[in-house]
């Protein structure tokens, strides 16, 4: 019995660890990424709420003082994505796209640059599968 309890407890720990290194990997990730840009995280939010259909979410909100053509360029992770077709609207935002697949992980990002006062606000949405 007692085996069967620190089994599970190490299996825990492990998963807690494994966690935690995918949240610290995933942010690094989002600094290279918006390397450049000079950009400062307002909000960040994972959801796991499809998670049991091998989907996971991540979205963030963040703020440069560059204009939102300058992100678009600066940052190391914008540069390549592709900007989408009918992205015309009225507040004159920008909507870049990307998919990607990396060994077994696939991601889709969607950016939208928006003008704001202080210079461009970003908002990234992006699927693992």
């Amino acid at each position: 019995m007692r085996r069967v309890i620190w089994t599970g407890l190490g299996l825990g720990a492990l998963g807690l660890a494994l966690l935690a290194g995918v949240l610290v990997a995933l942010e690094v990730n989002a600094r290279l990424w918006l390397a450049g840009s000079g950009a400062r995280t307002v909000s960040s939010r994972l959801d796991f709420s499809a998670a049991p259909q091998g989907l996971v979410g991540w979205d963030r909100v963040y703020e440069s003082r560059l204009e939102h053509l300058d992100v678009w360029h600066a940052a190391a992770g914008l540069e390549h994505m592709q900007l989408e077709e009918g992205a015309h609207s009225t507040n004159q935002c920008l909507w870049l796209s990307h998919t990607e697949r990396v060994l077994v992980v696939g991601s889709t990002t969607a950016v939208k640059l928006c003008p704001s006062q202080n210079g461009t606000r970003m908002y990234v949405h992006q699927t693992f599968y």
